[in-house]
């Protein structure tokens, strides 16, 4: 079953016809049938060499001081908690669907709770939400700004890493969406890789409109 599932998620993320996978896109019940069938650590993180939550972190180590709220949602197995834990951060939740990755991660963040941000907003305000594996062609559309926003801080940021291909901000409609502005994006990075496949993501940094 899990070879099947991570077969799905390969078949998803590499096909560039995103309509023929649309019904996932939003789709909590899908996504959790994945995710809750899918070892992401050694499949995704450890064998495709996903760092896209090394840049999410990243970004916060060096641009905030330690005493800041954060939100890490869609945190997985934890290595965005775990990175921020190491280097200081004392205000650090995460967030999720699946009720494995929740209780995997816990002892990276200061409590670990279910939410579904498509359907409401965080249980509390945070002066930075990240998400660095939610939005992408198969996952999230731009559908959850609205949560995202009313789950921040005044003067709160949203750090986001998202496919580099355009295509993916015109069609899920973050260039549509009213609650965000960008304040950076990135240069490209090699986020992961298949056999087959080498794939680019950007970073983006986004405040609040």
């Amino acid at each position: 079953m899990q070879n099947k599932t991570f077969d799905l998620v390969r078949r998803l993320i590499t096909y560039k016809n995103k309509r023929t996978f649309g019904t996932s896109i939003d789709n909590i019940q899908e996504q959790k049938n994945i995710y809750e069938n899918l070892d992401f650590t050694n499949e995704v993180v450890y064998k495709q060499g996903w760092i896209g939550y090394s840049k999410t972190a990243a970004y916060v180590i060096y641009n905030f001081e330690k005493h800041i709220s954060v939100a890490d949602i869609g945190c997985g197995t934890g290595f965005t908690g775990a990175l921020l834990k190491l280097s200081g951060f004392e205000s650090v939740d995460g967030y999720d669907i699946v009720e494995k990755y929740i209780e995997t991660s816990k002892k990276y963040y200061n409590k670990t709770a279910y939410c579904n941000i498509l359907e409401s907003t965080l249980p509390r305000k945070y002066d930075v939400i990240m998400a660095s594996g939610l939005f992408n062609f198969y996952c999230l559309s731009a559908k959850p700004a609205k949560n995202i926003y009313n789950s921040l801080n005044d003067n709160g940021i949203f750090i986001m890493v998202n496919p580099a291909d355009p295509s993916y901000l015109k069609d899920h409609g973050w260039l549509d969406q009213s609650y965000f502005s960008t304040l950076s994006s990135s240069d490209p990075f090699i986020g992961r890789k298949t056999d087959n496949t080498t794939y680019r993501y950007v970073t983006n940094i986004m405040k609040k409109m």
